[in-house]
């Protein structure tokens, strides 16, 4: 069973962040079935290196169109990526040294975080972004 089950009130109407929103949901998902599944460590880890490479691709990308257009709330916005990103590498950290599982709740953890993130912040840029002509 998936542990996010993408929904239309999810997506900014931006393309480009919803087919990387998408696919975040889908990286959460992979991790929560592998855990499912018997919970293979390097597995785990392989998921876990890709949530972090495609985060921080995605955040990239997002800092890149405030950047450009000049969106005045981007650090509070960029201080939550950075939050994201710090818990991905602790989680990982803890995990590899084996000091921490992949359970419900680092699931909830990671899932939460992403619906919370795209319908809050993500939804706040929307309307700036799109009267900047970004779609």
């Amino acid at each position: 069973m998936a542990l996010i089950y993408w929904m239309p009130k999810y997506n900014t109407g931006i393309e480009i962040i919803d087919q990387q929103h998408r696919l975040l949901a889908d990286l959460v998902n992979e991790l929560q079935k592998n855990q499912e599944n018997g919970n293979d460590r390097q597995k785990s880890i392989k998921i876990i290196n890709k949530i972090q490479m495609y985060a921080a691709s995605h955040f990239a990308r997002e800092e890149h169109l405030f950047d450009v257009h000049g969106y005045p709330d981007m650090d509070d916005h960029l201080q939550e990526h950075d939050y994201f990103e710090d818990m991905l590498v602790q989680f990982e950290d803890a995990f590899k040294a084996g000091r921490q599982d992949l359970n419900d709740s680092t699931l909830d953890f990671f899932s939460d975080w992403l619906i919370n993130h795209i319908n809050g912040s993500d939804q706040e840029y929307v309307p700036f972004l799109k009267g900047k002509g970004v779609s």
